[in-house]
């Protein structure tokens, strides 16, 4: 059932149902068993519920067999008289022709608000000639897969299923169903065609089948060459001449013969049309609301005498199966009638039985009671004394307590504070603590709670007899909520270890934390204070490179540069490896574009590879435009295996490839993979790969070098993003190593940050923004002549502050536009730069003005702690030269951009 239309678009009956009319269209002709049925049906439930026949329109328009537009347009002008002076409130379409005839052709017969109740029918949304009607589809399509399903239950030798529906699209289309249908069993199964086949053709294959086929008949309407036939009529004769079982989708078809099938009860449908139309007339029912109760189901209907025929088990078929032709038997006419007989018979004769045994029970009934009545004596004696020994025994206290008075206790609770057995009965619960005003404060516990049925638990700490202290968890309940006057009864738990132990537990756990916080200090400020003095060894070769005029010098400070950033990659290892293991790794979501991961990777390896004359490669699936992940955290453990795969390749290609491996609503799983035509690893050999420090041998190890971290960090990079890492290898041919990632979808792709990828940002500066003034805040002298010295390439003109409160002097005092950025060093004298940002954003000129981190604290934390102070971007020590003229060249584009925008 599917509806189309708004529900405020529906027309309302006035006055009630009984003055509006049904107009009632069949595509059909007449003499059709399922039409005739279905319209029968259809208007025996309207006149049932009080329609008149005045107010029933009922039209075949023959759609089927005559479909010519000029039949079409008479059909419309002839039914536009008919009714013109009906007031029509509702049009019930019994198949998709009529369907079709009443959105083109016949849109203008009735107004345009009046709903539409369809049924028979493939496809509910289709195109309207005039304003789209509200549509509510009956849905009563037959049920294909349930029956080949009972078919191969009733023939399990079948090996051939021959799919008969006549030739035209929607013949196509159940052929494809019933193919998809039959696939979807377990058994391997022949599907045959028959659409090509004449009719005469098709009833001679249907004649000559072998034992071990299974016919499935649809709607037969035409054949190939375009005869028309009535559905009915094709059933019968199949059901003459077939020489296997034949099944059926309609209970008419089923009727001529056929052995059966999950079928349309076509007089259910009818009645289900006729019903739910009144409700909409009467405005019972709304087609924009939830009209699921509007379906038929397919029922099973089958032929007792053809399944005798062909030798199959009825007992097979389900319990609500409707047996036709099924013969009558004495035991089948009068089973209710012998079952109610047998019924009263077995009943009168208990009650006889009954009354006789009654009379002999009650006299061993007294003489029982009075010997259970001693018996029962005895035994309260002995469980009452069982019951004070589980008592005594019971390894927690436990104690009756009434007006908070000791009533019982047992001697578990006399040992806990310390009294001799019994002598704590009698006494006031005071003497657990250590004066009157403790005494009092804990009668303020919620005994409300208690006496609502709750159990209450609580931990205190209480006083024994020789004035120590002792911890214990006592859980109360009333023994009777009604009747408070019986008391609670606690239970006592000395825990006076248990949280000596707690309390030793958390001084380990304070311990160990304030350890870590040390280590990740230590890992913090290592990190700053090697890379400080690296960025000034890599960007002083950089310096002297540019100068250097002999090719010995070029070579000599081209191998410093290599030595520089060979260092950086493994002091970035070892403080990433550092950080995982200390469990501090930061993954940090935002959105993000996975297409340009790949990409990314490519032009960072792309000299390195070609250095070695390699083919480097990316090949992706469609992805989606925006996602929510760590592209830096991708990018380093896509990094890691291209940079494994160029070191181990000594000839051929490395291919980075992208695959979806499963998707939902809200997620995706990515697979990355880095195939290499390299040297291969031993199958043996793969196991410890992904281990800290581990490489596959001290050979190779020498050979290539590396530290045998890349690996392990990109593992533990994957598990920390949802997914896992692994790889696969054949020595000689080469490897596949790969991790997964797990990253939630975005909406807005305009969330993401683009970062450009800019050849010769240093050329284009020169070209475009040359003598463009920035503030360099740096406290280290090498540092800051480095920089200075670098930007002067691209001829920006460079003031110095030392520290932030020499930058806030600087911004503060400068003119309008005089500096068109700042780069920002964090950790710094008198005032670092986080703080000097927060303030430098307080200045009305300042706002808009791009403030980029160039910090040696890198971590992902220190990047989340620049953009929340209010920073723009980030460039991390050591410095890349190009990099930092790509970021420059980026946020002078964009303050470009705006001030052109401002100027008009």
């Amino acid at each position: 059932m599917h509806a189309n239309g708004d529900s405020a678009a529906q027309r309302g009956v006035q006055g009630g149902a009984e003055h509006k009319a049904v107009l009632l269209l069949s595509g059909a002709q007449y003499g059709l068993p399922v039409s005739d049925t279905l319209t029968t049906s259809a208007v025996d439930a309207l006149r049932d519920k009080g329609l008149s026949f005045s107010h029933v329109y009922v039209e075949m328009l023959d759609l089927v067999r005559n479909n010519t537009p000029q039949w079409r347009t008479m059909l419309a002008e002839l039914l536009r008289h008919k009714i013109s002076q009906a007031d029509i409130g509702l049009v019930i379409t019994q198949n998709q022709a009529a369907l079709e005839f009443i959105a083109q052709e016949g849109h203008s017969i009735v107004p345009a608000d009046v709903p539409v109740l369809a049924t028979l029918v493939s496809n509910p949304a289709i195109a309207w000639q005039g304003p789209a009607r509200p549509v509510l589809s009956i849905i009563s399509r037959w049920d294909t897969p349930g029956t080949i399903h009972y078919g191969m239950e009733l023939f399990p030798r079948t090996k051939r299923l021959v799919v008969i529906g006549g030739a035209g699209s929607a013949q196509a289309a159940f052929y494809e169903q019933s193919s998809a249908a039959a696939a979807s069993l377990a058994k391997n199964i022949e599907i045959e065609d028959t659409s090509a086949l004449p009719y005469e053709e098709m009833l001679l294959r249907v004649a000559t089948l072998p034992a071990d086929s299974l016919v499935l008949l649809g709607t037969y309407f035409a054949d190939i060459t375009g005869r028309n036939f009535v559905p009915a009529d094709v059933a019968a004769e199949i059901a003459k001449k077939a020489s296997a079982p034949v099944l059926a989708l309609y209970d008419a078809h089923v009727r001529q013969g056929l052995v059966g099938g999950s079928v349309v009860i076509t007089a259910a449908v009818g009645r289900q049309l006729g019903m739910v139309g009144f409700e909409i007339l009467s405005g019972k029912r709304t087609l924009g609301k939830d009209n699921a109760d509007a379906l038929v189901a397919p029922q099973p209907l089958f032929d007792w005498a053809q399944l005798r025929r062909w030798g199959a088990n009825p007992a097979k078929l389900p319990t609500n199966t409707i047996f036709i032709n099924r013969p009558r038997t004495l035991w089948s006419d009068y089973r209710s009638s012998v079952i109610i007989a047998l019924v009263a018979i077995v009943v009168l004769s208990a009650l006889s039985i009954a009354l006789a045994m009654q009379n002999r029970r009650r006299k061993l009934a007294e003489l029982a009671t009075a010997a259970l009545n001693d018996q029962l004596e005895e035994l309260v004696a002995t469980r009452t004394a069982e019951l004070q020994t589980i008592f005594d025994c019971a390894s927690s206290g436990i104690a009756l307590i009434a007006d908070r008075m000791f009533v019982r206790g047992n001697r578990r609770m006399h040992e806990i504070f310390g009294w001799p057995q019994g002598e704590m009965i009698g006494k006031s619960v005071e003497i657990w603590y250590v004066d009157r005003n403790a005494y009092i404060e804990a009668g303020k516990i919620p005994y409300d709670m208690i006496w609502a049925g709750e159990i209450h638990c609580r931990e205190e700490e209480l006083v024994r007899r020789d004035g120590s202290r002792v911890w214990v968890r006592m859980t109360g309940t009333a023994v009777d909520p009604h009747d408070r006057s019986k008391g609670v009864v606690s239970v006592i738990d000395d825990i006076t270890n248990e949280r000596k132990a707690m309390a030793e537990m958390n001084m380990a756990r304070a311990q160990a934390e304030a350890a870590n916080a040390a280590k990740s200090s230590f890992v913090t400020n290592m990190s700053h204070e090697i890379r400080t003095p690296l960025n000034a060894i890599i960007g002083l070769a950089h310096l002297l490179r540019k100068r250097a005029h002999d090719n010995d010098t070029v070579e000599k400070l081209d191998r410093v540069q290599t030595s520089g950033r060979h260092l950086l990659r493994l002091i970035n290892d070892i403080l990433d490896f550092s950080k995982i293991e200390a469990g501090k790794l930061i993954i940090v979501n935002e959105p993000m574009d996975a297409r340009t991961v790949a990409d990314n990777v490519l032009s960072i390896m792309a000299e390195g590879a070609s250095a070695k004359g390699l083919q480097l490669r990316a090949e992706s699936d469609t992805l989606p435009c925006a996602i929510s992940g760590d592209s830096m955290r991708v990018t380093q453990a896509l990094l890691n295996l291209v940079g494994n795969a160029i070191k181990f390749t000594p000839s051929g290609s490395v291919t980075i490839r992208t695959h979806k491996e499963e998707e939902t609503d809200s997620q995706i799983r990515l697979l990355f993979e880095v195939v290499d035509t390299g040297i291969g690893i031993a199958e043996e050999k793969l196991p410890g790969l992904f281990a800290p420090f581990e490489q596959v041998d001290a050979l190779m190890s020498k050979r290539f070098g590396g530290t045998g971290l890349g690996l392990a960090i990109t593992q533990k990079l994957a598990q920390l993003m949802g997914g896992h890492a692994g790889a696969s290898s054949t020595l000689g041919q080469g490897s596949t190593f790969w991790f997964t990632a797990v990253f939630d979808k975005v909406e807005d792709s305009s969330l993401v940050r683009v970062r450009e990828q800019i050849k010769n940002a240093c050329q284009e500066i020169v070209a475009g923004f040359s003598g463009s003034r920035i503030l360099l805040v740096e406290d280290n002298e090498i540092n800051m002549m480095v920089a200075t010295e670098t930007l002067a390439e691209a001829r920006l003109e460079i003031d110095v502050a030392r520290d932030g409160l020499e930058a806030l002097a600087a911004v503060g005092a400068a003119r309008p536009g005089k500096y068109a950025m700042i780069l920002m060093d964090m950790q710094m004298p008198n005032m670092d730069g986080l703080e000097a940002t927060r303030e430098i954003r307080k200045l009305p000129l300042a706002r808009d003005l791009p403030i980029i981190a160039m910090t040696a604290n890198a971590f992902n934390e220190d990047r989340a702690r620049c953009f929340a102070a209010g920073m723009d971007d980030f460039i991390a020590k050591p410095v890349d030269p190009e990099q930092m003229f790509t970021t420059i060249l980026l946020w002078l584009r964009r303050g470009s951009f705006a001030g052109n925008t401002r100027k008009r």
